[in-house]
């Protein structure tokens, strides 16, 4: 159990640092047979596709973005398809901006096209895979959103179950636990103490399964609820912080759960 808890503890000080996927964000609203978008895609993820930073300071200026317009149009625009049936529907670009969002800076591209009525639409989505297998697309059209992942590229333009939209967001939220190193060292820090006691002699296994399976269940749904307020605080912009803080604090929280951990062992 000690050595346990030593491993831990010296992973978390080496290297205490919270993931973070590459997300973009895609909104879609249709007038009629036109299909206006605005396509939101991290700097970061620009500047490992195409390089974006010319002077190679470090830093990706607004000017630097202007300069490789070109260039982010000719990538991005291949990597994402309207289809129609067996057909290929054009999108045309229209002009990019820039746009500060709470975890970084995005190229914000604009772009429309004209979709047939009453035929099913599909859009496929093919961007930053390569770069990064995590990589997300929020994607909203009308009143519906999903999430477009590696494994879930597709998305069709009709109107769909509601429960749809849902399950998708559950499937991406399962994976992203286990995907984020903090949140697995994170848990075993508190799940490792939890099947263990304090006795006159000392700290001692749990009598039973079920006490075990009890206490480690409280600590893994309080985690959960947590995480979950914390995520829907964010999505719903009530308490905006800089990601830089938030990053930090995450980092902290997990090695602060290693030193529990290290003392608890020591003890």
């Amino acid at each position: 159990m000690r050595a346990v808890a030593l491993v831990f503890w010296l992973l978390a000080v080496v290297g205490a640092s919270a993931h973070q996927n590459s997300i973009a964000y895609l909104f879609l609203d249709q007038t009629n047979s036109r299909l206006n978008a605005h396509w939101e895609i991290p700097v970061h993820d620009l500047e490992l596709s195409v390089g974006l930073d010319a002077n190679k300071d470090g830093e990706v200026t607004w000017a630097e973005i202007r300069e490789h317009t070109a260039i982010i149009r000719d990538y991005a625009m291949k990597r994402i398809v309207l289809r129609s049936e067996s057909n290929s529907i054009p999108i045309a670009f229209t002009h990019l901006e820039m746009k500060i969002r709470p975890a970084g800076a995005m190229v914000v591209l604009f772009c429309q096209a004209q979709i047939p009525s009453r035929t099913p639409v599909t859009l496929e989505y093919n961007f930053g895979f390569d770069e990064d297998s995590g990589h997300q697309c929020i994607l909203s059209f009308q009143d519906r959103t999903a999430v477009l992942t590696k494994d879930r590229r597709n998305f069709e333009l009709v109107e769909a179950a509601t429960e749809q939209s849902f399950t998708s967001f559950v499937r991406v939220g399962v994976f992203h636990i286990f995907e984020g190193i903090d949140h697995i060292c994170f848990l075993l820090a508190f799940m490792l103490p939890a099947v263990w006691q304090r006795t006159e002699r000392g700290w001692e296994a749990v009598g039973s399964l079920r006490a075990a399976f009890i206490s480690i269940t409280k600590i893994v749904t309080a985690f959960t609820v947590a995480h979950s307020i914390t995520l829907a605080i964010a999505a719903l912009r009530i308490l905006v912080l800089p990601s830089a803080f938030v990053e930090s604090a995450i980092a902290f929280s997990v090695v602060v759960a290693a030193l529990n951990l290290a003392s608890f062992a020591l003890c």
